[in-house]
């Protein structure tokens, strides 16, 4: 693996995982492997920015061979390589020997005794990942049994399928937040983290990058959880998803027409060429 590159340069992309860079029904990235290789020669970060665990995250890392930081639990934490010395970050980063560590959320022991709480005092039906076993995950989710038991080391937030009511829910929803928790939909669980979010996230490392210099953000997801990130980016993103419709979101929104990860490739491909030639010409003009 390598960094990319020792100092911030003009362009950031921030990307979801599942449906997006990640095929929804395979977990493949391959068909966005072009996109990736112009990113790595152009020096441009990668940042994965999922609900997946940090152990999820940097297996995938090594995978794509990128050392960049990246953002887990659905804005929960943001992790930067110890080795990555192109940022100067605040006391209140954790060091854990290998990545330094910004937490952002909650810690998943409360998260899951409050849940546990309400689903005793109150009868609401769900089943919370710490109710499964790897090989059960597995077979809801597609994942081998070993993605499995990383996706299981989470350590700031819990996810849950909900298998009550519409009302019940929106009444489940109330009571959690009312406990100092948020809720998030994803394309298969609802996720319980504390008071932050991608967008949160992103925006704390995005002025790290920025504090070197002027930086614009790129940002990709496909779901209702990512809009908060693409809010954020100066050129967001929704990728199309096989499994349901374009989340809503206001603004000036860029919506590929292929789904997943092919239509993540053709994205980056096209927005890198067109902003890094307007860069090139402002420069050229003196602009």
């Amino acid at each position: 693996m390598n960094l990319q590159g020792t100092t911030p340069g003009p362009l950031i992309v921030a990307t979801d995982l599942d449906g997006t860079l990640l095929d929804h029904y395979t977990y493949d990235w391959q068909p966005a492997a072009r996109a990736i290789e112009l990113l790595k020669q152009k020096c441009i970060p990668l940042v994965i920015n999922t609900s997946k665990t940090a152990d999820e995250v940097v297996l995938l890392q090594r995978e794509l061979d990128i050392e960049d930081p990246f953002i887990v639990e659905n804005g929960s934490a943001v992790y930067i390589h110890c080795r990555d010395e192109r940022f100067d970050l605040p006391g209140d980063v954790y060091d854990d020997g290998s990545h330094r560590i910004k937490i952002l959320g909650g810690q998943r022991e409360s998260i899951v005794a409050t849940l546990t709480s309400l689903k005793r005092d109150r009868g609401w039906r769900f089943d919370m990942f710490s109710d499964f076993d790897s090989d059960e995950l597995a077979a809801l989710t597609g994942l081998s049994s070993g993605n499995a038991l990383l996706a299981l080391q989470r350590h700031y937030s819990e996810p849950l399928i909900w298998r009550d009511s519409q009302d019940r829910y929106s009444d489940f929803c109330d009571a959690v937040r009312q406990r100092g928790l948020s809720l998030l939909r994803g394309g298969r669980f609802v996720h319980v983290l504390g008071q932050t979010g991608k967008g949160a996230a992103l925006r704390w490392l995005a002025d790290h990058y920025r504090a070197a210099g002027t930086t614009l953000l790129i940002a990709l997801g496909d779901s209702a959880n990512d809009i908060d990130m693409l809010r954020v980016a100066d050129y967001p993103v929704l990728v199309k998803s096989p499994s349901h419709d374009f989340p809503a979101i206001d603004g000036n929104v860029i919506r590929t027409e292929e789904t997943g990860p092919a239509g993540w490739n053709l994205a980056v491909i096209d927005l890198v060429g067109t902003i890094c030639e307007r860069l090139s010409n402002g420069s050229r003009t003196g602009h």
